[in-house]
This record gives C-alpha cells, structure tokens and sequence, in this order.
C-alpha cells in the first residue's frame, strides 16, 4: 500500500565542476528515494501527510583510497513550497502546502577530494570537486478542508450526495450499509499541463485518472480525488493480465474521476438513458473503466479471436480481477471491490465498445461474495 509516498527517481549525472578527476566523472551519482512503493517517477502525497525522501550519492572518490577527502560530503535540501524536516544530512520528510502543490523537491551533494600520494598522479596536487543535484517530483494534494460551495481554488467539483437525501434513498441503501466508503475525500491532487504526464506508477500517469484524459478539456488545473490503492490495484492487475498473454500494455481509460458536478449532473439530465450512478466510485477516486487495447483502434481487444470484441472477451479480463478480489477479501485488503461488464459507454466524444469498471470500494456484498453486475 506504499502509493502514498512512492517513487524512485531518475538519478542527476555527476559533474566535476573543477579540477580535474583521476577516473570517470560520469559514474559519480545522486538520486532521490521517496519511502514507499518504486516504480513511477514522481510522488503523490495526500493532504496533510509528509514524504521521507532519502538522498543516495554513487561518489567512486569516496571508495577510491587514492583519494583523501579533503572537505567532507554534505547534501542540502532546499524547496519553493512545503515544510522540510532533516533527518540527518541524507533525509529529510517533506509536507506539501494546505492548498496543494505541484513542484519538487531538490537536493545537493557536494564533496572535495584530493590525492593521498603525491608520486602517484602527476596531478597530485589538484583537487577534485563533486557537485552533484537531484531532483524529486512531488504533487501534494489539496485538503478537502479547501472545498467551498463546491468549489477548490477555483475548480468546480460540486457537491457529494448525502446518504440521507430522498431523491437518492433506492440507491443510498447498500451505500448506508457501508458509510465509510462514502466520505467526502481527504486530498484532491492538482492536474496540470506539467503534471499531467507524471509517472506516477510504473504504467500509469496522473493525468490518466483526470476527468477529461484524453479527448476532451475542461481546463485546467484540475483537481481530482484519487485512491493510490486502485493505482496499485491497476498495476497488480496488468501483472495478471500480462502473465495470462491478455495485455502487454496499460490500459486504455474510459472515464478515471468524475467530479459530482458532472457525475450527479448527468445522470439527472439523461434519466435511465445514461450509466452513472449517484454514488458512483469514481467521484471518490475509487474507480476506473478501461479497455484492453493494445492494437490501439479504441476498441477492447478480441483476445479470444472469435473475429468481435464482445461481452467474453471482458470475461477474461474480469477472471483476473475475480483471482484479485478474492485475495483482498480474504487479507481483509481495502483495495477490495466491485466489478462490472458494460456492453457499452456513455462517453459520446469516444468510438463505442464494452469495457470492465473495476472499484477499490473495500466491501464485498451482505453475503460475503464479490460485488458483480453486468450491463448488457
């Protein structure tokens, strides 16, 4: 479950700034370690929570004993926005801002060598200066705390439905079974034009899970609430998938987060015409629909070659999804959920085809089975 402080970021190329070095400068390295789960290229933090961010220096002069250190090496954090807290030289636990930021986190390493035999190197005098630099993505989420009238620095994200509201009471009664998978979301993440190609996962960027990623626009920043247990759900699942020859890909993104003010919107407008439920996931940011498509026609994949792409070729995808939840429910995980198989979608900017919802809602049904359904 280690989403909420992950990543292992690509390391900064030593670069000897002066001197000069017996041996190969490019092998010296800095790179940041977010605490966590690796695999993406940036961290995502959620509201009012901090990161532990550790620095490793690959420095060759530090191991080479014909080297003598001549200043000791130090590292230095430094960032625009946020509270760093050191831990020592090589960590530090940083907090984003209230109100969400999208930015990072810088560190420096700095070192001074010279050689311990003179007789060795004709250089033997020179010393030899190591400066290497860092740098950690990190997108911190706003706190929920921000949203007024319905609204997060500017944003429009509507209002949640109440479980008590009367003109949802038929669809509210599982949801009053379950009230805690009903909370307004602590963190809502902003997704901007430089985020929203972020790394988050070793498959999956930020801008996958936005509202209108990837055929339309509805401005941005964006702000949008996300699980990072369905990030890790998607990546455990695309393992799956991939073990079984289904897809070796990511999956393509029907629809990620819908904001209530969208969500709630549309279903009153079209009536039983359209697909989104009141108390959808996917305002919570417990929810994606997506399609196998690795031959990139916008279509789910006929993995089972029977010549169409139809309701059986989910049903494989699903299989995997059914050997997941099983063992959430039995670990008692909360990345367990529901599922559902949709004949076809209700995103008219988009060519038509089936496609599997998959939730991280974290309860089964009053029976103890999975949570499945099928729309035909």
């Amino acid at each position: 479950m280690g989403l909420a402080a992950g990543g292992i970021f690509s390391p900064a190329v030593g670069v000897l700034e002066s001197g000069r070095a017996y041996g190969n400068a490019d092998s010296a390295s800095l790179r940041i370690v977010a605490a966590g789960h690796p695999g993406g290229d940036g961290t995502l933090i959620p509201a009012g929570q901090g990161v532990k961010l550790t620095a490793v220096a690959s420095d060759p002069y530090l191991r080479d004993t014909r080297y003598h250190v001549f200043f000791e090496p130090t590292f230095r954090w430094t960032c625009t926005e946020g509270r760093l807290d050191t831990i020592g030289e090589r960590e530090t636990v940083w907090t984003g801002p209230q109100a969400g930021w999208d930015g990072a986190v810088d560190c420096a390493y700095e070192a001074t060598y010279r050689l311990r035999d003179s007789s060795a190197h004709p250089d033997a005098q020179r010393m030899v200066y190591v400066k290497l630099r860092a740098t950690a993505p990190v997108v911190a989420a706003a706190s929920s705390e921000l949203l007024r009238d319905g609204f997060i620095n500017g944003y429009e994200i509507g209002h949640y439905p109440s479980l008590d509201d009367p003109r949802y009471a038929v669809n509210a009664v599982t949801a009053r079974q379950h009230p805690e998978a009903y909370r307004l979301p602590d963190s809502f993440y902003p997704v901007t034009r430089k985020n929203r190609d972020l790394r988050i996962s070793e498959h999956y960027t930020l801008g996958d899970f936005a509202h209108d990623f990837p055929w339309g626009s509805l401005g941005l920043p964006q702000y949008i609430a996300l699980d990072l247990g369905l990030v890790e759900k998607l990546e455990a699942l695309h393992q799956r998938a991939a073990q079984k020859g289904l897809s070796r890909k990511k999956f393509q993104f029907i629809y990620g987060f819908r904001p209530p003010a969208y969500n709630l919107k549309v279903s009153q407008e079209e009536g039983v015409e359209n697909l989104k439920a009141p108390f959808s996931m996917h305002q919570y940011g417990k929810a994606v629909d997506i399609v196998i498509d690795d031959d990139e026609d916008r279509i789910f994949d006929d993995l089972n070659q029977s010549g169409v792409s139809d309701l059986d070729d989910i049903r494989l995808l699903l299989a995997c999804v059914d050997e997941l939840d099983r063992d959430y429910l039995k670990d008692g995980d909360p990345r367990l959920g529901g599922a559902g198989i949709y004949s076809h979608h209700d995103f008219q900017a988009r060519r038509q085809s089936p496609y599997l919802h998959i939730d991280t809602r974290g309860y089964a049904g009053s029976t103890g089975a999975l949570i499945r359904w099928t729309i035909p």
